[in-house]
């Protein structure tokens, strides 16, 4: 279930432009998918947290988000998606 959510969740954050990429942008479109997929929002925040983090716990999702950049959030959920289909931890990121 977490890796068909977060696929559809990195499909749904491909759409939001970069020019929009800000932390309540971000916010909205999480949370419409949440709201459009019948999730709690907890089931998307934390394995989207770890898949783009590596942690658990940290800074606001959202503002997180929009620091690290389109580009790299995309290419770690990618990492991250890799991972789990090869039964690999994540990794921490700095």
């Amino acid at each position: 279930e977490v890796l068909e959510r977060l696929t559809a969740l990195r499909e749904t954050l491909a759409l939001v432009s970069v020019e929009d990429w800000s932390a309540p942008a971000l916010e909205a479109a999480i949370r419409g998918f949440c709201a459009a997929q019948v999730l709690k929002t907890p089931l998307v925040f934390h394995p989207l947290r770890v898949a783009v983090s590596g942690r658990a716990q940290g800074p606001s999702l959202f503002d997180m988000l929009a620091v690290l950049g389109k580009d790299r959030v995309l290419a770690r959920l990618d990492a991250a998606v890799a991972r789990w289909l090869q039964n690999i931890p994540p990794v921490p990121t700095s």
